[in-house]
Order: C-alpha cells, then structure tokens, then sequence
C-alpha cells in the first residue's frame, strides 16, 4: 500500500490548496482569460473548459461525469494545445497519444486520474472494447468493467470512473460522441494571435491549480445536493451532460448561471452541434424538402434529386460520388416506420408519414399546410405523387 502511494505521488505531486477562501466567479473568470491567452477558441469554449476544470476538481460530487471532446476537421487547429493547457490545471493529469482498453481500466483504477488522451482519431474507431470502457465511465453507478484478473485469472470489477478529454480529427461513434461536450476547434487566422505555452514557465499554473483545490474543498458538499435548472433546448443526454457545469456556474454566480447556460445551448443544443445521426439528419433535410416544395406528396426519384441538391448535405456525395438514391432512403427510413406508398402511378411518400418521426427526433414547428392541397384528403395526395412516374423501384 505504501508502493502505491509512494508511486502515485511520483506521478501525481500533491496539490496544496489555497490558505484563504476562494472567489469562484473570480477563479472561472482568471481560468478563462488564461484560455483565450494561448488558445483561440470557439464562442464559449473558453467558459465551457472552465467550467470542465472545476468540474474535474470536484469530481467526487457527481453521478455523471461527460467527457470533454476537443475536435477539429483539419490539423494545426490547436487541438493538443488546449489539451495541453488543461492538463496544466487538472488534477492529477496522466497524458497519453494511445492506450489500450486495460491499460486505460487499470490505471483509472490505481490512480483515478484525468486521463488526457490525444490522437483519438488513430485507434479509437476500430477499438470497441476501449469505446465501451469510454461509455461505462460516464454514470457512476454503472462505471465497472469486468475482466478475469491474475494467475488464477479470478473475476475483478474494474473502476473506470473519473474525469477524460479526449482529443482528435473528426467525429467520434454515436454513442462516445453523445457523452461528450465537444469543443470544435479552428484553425487560427494569420491575423490571431496567441502567446506560446511554455512548458518551462509554469508557475501560474501552480497557483490556479492551488485556488481550484480549495474552491472544490469548500463547495463539494453543496455541489452534492445541486439540482439546477437546465436548459429546455438541451435533449436528455445533454441536460446530463451539463448538470455539473451550470450547478458550479450556480454556485459561484456574479453572470455565470448566464454564461453556462447560454454556452450548453451553443454547444450542445440539437442546431448547434451539427452532430445529428445521419437518420436524423435525413428526416430533416426530408422535411425540408417538403416545405420548400410547398408539396404534400413526393415520389422517391423526386426526393432522391432533391436531397442530393441541398447545398450542404452530404446526399450528392454518397455512393462514390453517384448520390442518395431511392433504395437507401427507404432502407435508412424503415427504422422510423416510415414506408414510401403506392398508387397506379407508382410510389410515392406522404408528408403525414414523416409527422410522427418529425416530432419526436428532430423537433421543429411543422410545414403550414399547403395552399389548395387538401392533406387529409387522399386524391389530393395521389394526384401530386402521379405525377412523378417513379416505377415503384425502391422497397
């Protein structure tokens, strides 16, 4: 046991908190100015990783820990930067360009540390033993995973709780992806500028360190019992995600309630991430193609063409370059229930088919009702899809 200590303080120096009290809103703020001083972030990602360092320090008080995703489309956006930065002001930061699904069970479970991992975007899509040990960490109650363990190869329940950033080009899966708050990063401008970090020149790093050591000391007990209210533009996982965050933003006040508020709804509200799931993102071009098309019928080749014109989907582009076509729109609609009909003209999809769907994956105020088209009425309906000679080709 004392092995264990002694080698975790080799790797982890202790952190000695502050002597007097701690001015939260003032420690958020002094966090985010050290942010915007050697990162260029977008909007409210400097209060947004604030935020994730406090909640870092304070990690004992919650049932539900997101992981902090740093992501860009492109290199040299200064993505290992931040990641730098913020291993400067976690405890007990351990970074690593790789780690393997045991390695990453059995060093959480020695040490509890903030796991700082780069490079995500070289080995995490293909490792789903490492994505399911990522995902198990995110509810406390359920952040065990259970592997066979020595000579005698006896079953152990492995912790896998504690606070991760993970750091990569690109997108996540699905299901990693929705535990995460995600700051996206850009490439910088020729005309911005930041100061270097200089890993020599650290010292304001120990006294940030210091004072949110004490923060977290005083306020644990009350960030236990928080129960803030969240923003309605937020879905289920999201509001989750950012509990912890607006309830430190509660708690220090002085402006902050509004700021985490206001950067949950522009970081993770459905319109601004951008990270629908392409079925998701299908039912609402889909619908935007019917309101466009002021139209309350479609045949599936008219759909096809008007999805794979749509300015920025990513319809032109499937199929090696052919585009969307009929057959994989029924094939990626059949999971929502949603079948294309027939008439003696062919098929055809109703706009009423989609309503259900609509409202409950990618809620939005719905299509008025088309001038001289009668919905409800279904020779209005067929007359329009008649037009279309589609064939009946998709199934």
């Amino acid at each position: 046991m004392a092995e264990e200590s002694s080698e975790s303080s080799l790797l982890f120096p202790n952190v000695e908190p502050c002597p007097s009290v701690v001015d939260g809103a003032q420690l958020l703020d002094d966090l985010v100015a050290r942010f915007k001083r050697h990162s260029i972030l977008p909007p409210h990602g400097a209060e947004t990783v604030a935020l994730w360092i406090l909640f870092a320090w304070a990690f004992d008080a919650w049932a539900i820990a997101p992981l902090l995703q740093i992501s860009a489309p492109e290199r040299a956006s200064g993505k290992s930067r931040l990641l730098e930065l913020i291993g400067t002001l976690v405890p007990k930061p351990l970074a690593t360009g790789s780690i393997s699904a045991a390695a990453m069970f059995r060093v959480i479970e020695a040490h509890g540390p903030t796991l700082l991992v780069d490079e995500v975007d070289t080995f995490l899509k293909e490792n789903r033993e490492l994505v399911g040990v990522l995902n198990n960490g995110h509810l406390r109650s359920q952040a065990y995973v259970v592997r066979c363990h020595g000579d005698e190869h006896e079953v152990k329940a492995f912790r896998v709780w504690s606070p991760k950033v993970l750091c990569g080009i690109g997108e996540l899966p699905d299901t990693l992806a929705s535990r995460c708050i995600s700051i996206q990063m850009k490439r910088k401008r020729t005309d911005e500028k930041v100061e270097r970090l200089r890993a020599d020149r650290l010292e304001w790093a120990v006294s940030l360190k210091s004072r949110c050591a004490r923060w977290a000391a005083d306020c644990i007990e009350g960030l236990r019992e928080a129960d803030p209210e969240l923003p309605d533009e937020l879905d289920d996982r999201a509001q989750d995600n950012w509990r912890s965050l607006i309830a430190i933003a509660d708690l220090v006040g002085e402006g902050w309630p509004q700021k985490a508020r206001a950067a949950a709804i522009g970081i993770s509200a459905p319109q601004a991430t951008g990270n629908a799931t392409r079925g998701v993102q299908l039912l609402s071009d889909i619908r935007l193609v019917f309101e466009q098309g002021q139209v309350a019928a479609l045949a599936p080749e008219k759909l096809a063409a008007a999805l794979r014109k749509l300015p920025d989907g990513p319809w032109a582009s499937m199929s090696i370059g052919t585009g969307l076509n009929t057959q994989q729109i029924a094939k990626m609609l059949a999971p929502y229930g949603i079948q294309s009909r027939r008439n003696h003209d062919g098929r055809f999809y109703d706009r009423r088919g989609f309503e259900d769907a609509w409202a409950r994956y990618c809620p939005a105020p719905l299509p008025k009702a088309v001038a001289g088209v009668a919905p409800d009425t279904q020779a209005g309906v067929e007359a329009i899809a008649a037009n279309s000679h589609d064939g009946g080709k998709d199934d």
